[in-house]
């Protein structure tokens, strides 16, 4: 399966501004607030992203980087937050964002911002992307 780190992509897309820090993993994996800001970049098949506990201000950016056959890129909340947004009606705690491994491609990414409050705020978008049932 093609991946857009490692044919350099992810750092010549124009969606990626330059300066921000960019943590590549390879196993599912938690941020923190130190990493607010960062480009994440999974590169690999069905991996999660586990956010922080929600602060107002914190954001990531999380970049499918291997298109998957199974799940597909999961976007983890803490456990009494929420991610918003992306036409979601009555968003729910501790609900995954998902990157469907049926539809999913290099490069679809998603932004989530914290509120400090209710969890995360999706401000920007590429590719599909639901929330766990």
């Amino acid at each position: 399966m093609p991946s857009i780190y490692s044919s350099n992509r992810a750092l010549r897309d124009p969606n990626v501004p330059k300066g921000r820090p960019i943590k590549v993993i390879t196993s599912s994996a938690s941020v923190t607030p130190r990493d607010s800001g960062a480009v994440v970049i999974c590169n690999g098949a069905d991996l999660v992203v586990t956010l922080p506990i929600t602060q107002e201000g914190l954001w990531f950016t999380i970049v499918t980087a291997v298109a998957s056959s199974g799940t597909g890129t999961s976007v983890s909340p803490y456990s009494t937050d929420k991610i918003q947004g992306l036409g979601i009606i009555s968003p729910t705690d501790n609900k995954d964002f998902i990157n469907s491994g049926a539809s999913d491609a290099a490069g679809d990414f998603l932004t989530v911002v914290g509120d400090g409050s209710d969890g995360w705020w999706v401000a920007d978008s590429r590719g599909t992307w639901a929330r766990e049932s």
